[in-house]
């Protein structure tokens, strides 16, 4: 496969336009914090339409309003806590494109949902000292909007621009697996050449390379009710929840790198009556889709016996797989072009697997090798400490637009 490669130039004819985000660092950190005091919980429909809208705003320094659009996407389909398919309202999302019959065409994309519901006391920015501010989703990933659109508008400003075709995506529903979005994602990874994604790097300071998959599984659990003076007379829904999540447990390091979580029990009722209704809610991470096999055989014996040793039905309810995000070629060699930009502005960069997952297991999964970590620095993502090392605003809004920069000025030789 062919690689990525570097020309020989040096970097002061980018040095203008790297020195310009430096002396946006204020106003980056501004938008940061109006984003940040904005809820928006991936189930908060209403908050993610506001953070859409400031982002629209922001967008239109870009030049692509043109072919700028806000997108409804689909209601959210899940399990409730008794078994019934139900649907909720996602956020919309925000896309535009620029120059799409450009020679080379890039997809950026980041998410704009959190984890922090409205009535979680985790609310609004805090600075905490010159650089350091901590607040939800201040780096997973609302610091990663603002890198990238910077990085952008450093490019915008640069002579080489007319070089490369852009889309940007911006989604309201990462966090929950991106179940309104995915479909955009397989267009995109159609339509361009790489896919630049601005998560934020890990909490040791490295970029992730390769991603673990995951699956999300709802299992339910039907029994009989009966007295509990009489459980000869019932069989105990309870007891197949029961016994499977300790036999989902189990497979922890059956197989290399392969993690598994009992999520949540559901179901039961009052002390005096046999439960005739269970649901077990897991998840998994593996290495290789061919532990998904293995796994789903080891589930369904384990529902054989239950039926037998228990007599309750069971049935697979739902079911949510992210493929693992591979480190093929194409991705080693964009790693190692980011590596260079690195060293060129002073950074030294190191890469290891997480994990974690991101959109860039669904663009991997559609054949676009990407780079999923372009944000920022940060600690304790997911958390009520989750915070932001402030000066990573500028220095990695610099690496994505020095890689851009390079790519649009020929430096970079586009594999053909």
């Amino acid at each position: 496969m062919e690689q990525f490669k570097f020309g020989v130039r040096s970097l002061e004819r980018y040095k203008p336009y790297l020195d310009w985000i430096s002396g946006e660092h204020y106003k980056m950190r501004e938008l940061l914090i109006s984003l940040v005091n904005i809820n928006s919980w991936s189930h908060n429909p209403a908050g993610l339409e506001k953070v859409i809208y400031l982002l629209s705003r922001e967008a239109t320094k870009l030049g692509a309003l043109p072919n700028q659009v806000i997108l409804d996407l689909p209601p959210h389909k899940r399990i409730d806590a008794k078994g019934n398919l139900e649907e909720t309202p996602l956020g919309p999302a925000l896309h535009a494109t620029k120059r799409p019959g450009a020679p080379i065409k890039i997809f950026l994309c980041i998410h704009a949902d959190t984890v922090y519901p409205p009535d979680s006391p985790f609310q609004k920015a805090e600075v905490l000292d010159e650089n350091t501010m901590r607040g939800p989703g201040v780096a997973d990933a609302k610091g990663g909007v603002v890198v990238m659109l910077k990085a952008l508008e450093a490019l915008e400003r640069s002579p080489w621009a007319n070089n490369i075709g852009w889309e940007m995506l911006i989604n309201p529903d990462e966090e929950i697996s991106g179940v309104g979005s995915s479909k955009l994602f397989q267009g995109a990874a159609k339509r361009n050449h790489i896919g630049l994604l601005f998560e934020p790097v890990l909490q040791n300071g490295a970029m992730v390379s390769h991603r673990k998959g995951s699956g999300n599984y709802v299992v339910k659990f039907s029994g009989k009710s009966a007295h509990a003076s009489r459980p000869g007379l019932g069989a105990n829904a309870i007891m197949g929840a029961a016994y499977l999540t300790v036999k989902i447990y189990d497979l922890i390091g059956r197989l290399p790198e392969l993690t598994t979580n009992p999520a949540k029990i559901e179901g039961g009722g009052p002390n005096n009556v046999v439960p005739d209704f269970a649901q077990l809610r897991y998840n998994i991470r593996m290495q290789d889709n061919r532990d998904l096999q293995f796994v789903d055989q080891y589930v369904r014996n384990a529902l054989e016996y239950i039926k037998l040793r228990y007599q309750v039905e069971s049935e697979i309810v739902s079911e949510h797989v992210s493929n693992p995000k591979k480190l093929d070629e194409k991705t080693a060699g964009l790693i190692s072009q980011f590596t260079e930009c690195g060293k060129k502005i002073g950074l030294n960069l190191k890469w290891e697997q997480s994990g974690g997952l991101s959109d860039g297991n669904r663009l991997s999964a559609y054949g676009l090798p990407c780079i999923d970590s372009l944000g920022v620095r940060g600690e304790n993502i997911h958390s009520p400490e989750e915070s932001i090392s402030l000066n990573s605003l500028v220095e990695r809004a610099k690496l994505t637009a020095l890689f851009l920069m390079k790519a649009a000025s020929g430096e970079i030789v586009w594999p053909t």
